[in-house]
């Protein structure tokens, strides 16, 4: 093997060896966010348990009901390029200021974020 072939096949290993370290970076994103989303939607199952028991609670019965089943979805597929949720408009409308509209509104944000960080991978 020359010293040409050689150092193409060590740019070629390097190469997958920055891949590997990307998707691994990539897959630790994931799980993150996955654990973020799964406790966004946690704090939005506690508002409605809330509304069961005819406690105060953030937002009506109605658009938690609706944000939840958006969140649900958002953890199942990861991807604003096929789901966008509704939500936040509602959110950002809603006259009151509460911990859970700022856990929704990063939610949100954060989600579309994923499509930036996928798409850097795809090429």
């Amino acid at each position: 093997m020359d010293f040409h072939a050689v150092t193409q096949k060590g740019k070629a290993i390097a190469a997958e060896h920055c891949n590997f370290a990307d998707l691994l970076k990539t897959a630790f994103y994931y799980i993150d966010m996955t654990d973020f989303f799964r406790k966004t939607l946690a704090a939005v199952e506690a508002a409605i348990a809330l509304h069961e028991n005819e406690e105060p609670a953030p937002f009506s019965i109605h658009f938690l009901m609706n944000t939840k089943n958006e969140l649900e979805k958002m953890i199942s597929i990861m991807d604003p390029r096929i789901y966008k949720p509704t939500y936040p408009r509602f959110v950002i409308d809603w006259s009151e200021s509460s911990t859970l509209a700022e856990h929704l509104l990063e939610a949100s944000y954060y989600y579309g974020k994923i499509k930036k960080r996928v798409s850097s991978f795809e090429n």
